[in-house]
């Protein structure tokens, strides 16, 4: 019987992951206030490496801050985590990646 299940359960993932795939990525923002509570810096703590969802982060990150501390307190650090997920269908995979080695062979 363990048998069984675990084909069916190998079956079942080898299914799900022919359809579609969840990636997520994780940003941390660093935001210190100053003497009277303001936001004095921003940085990141942890990037992804497009520049585009690291700068997109740090905007979301200050937008958000006052509606999740409406009252910050001084000179204080808060990290503040940014999450991208977004579901990317294996098909979608497939046509990024041949576009990538097209561009790879006419750079050679």
């Amino acid at each position: 019987m363990k048998f069984r299940f675990a084909i069916i359960v190998s079956a079942l993932a080898l299914l799900l992951q022919a359809c579609t795939t969840v990636d997520s990525d994780t940003v941390y923002v660093t935001i210190k206030t100053d003497a009277r509570g303001n936001i004095s810096s921003t940085q990141l703590s942890s990037v992804t490496g497009d520049r585009k969802k690291d700068g997109m982060a740090l905007h979301l990150a200050l937008l958000a801050f006052y509606h999740k501390i409406p009252n910050p307190r001084p000179n204080q650090t808060y990290r503040q985590p940014v999450m991208f997920d977004y579901t990317k269908s294996n098909a979608a995979k497939a046509a990024a990646a041949a576009k990538a080695k097209q561009a790879g062979k006419a750079a050679k």
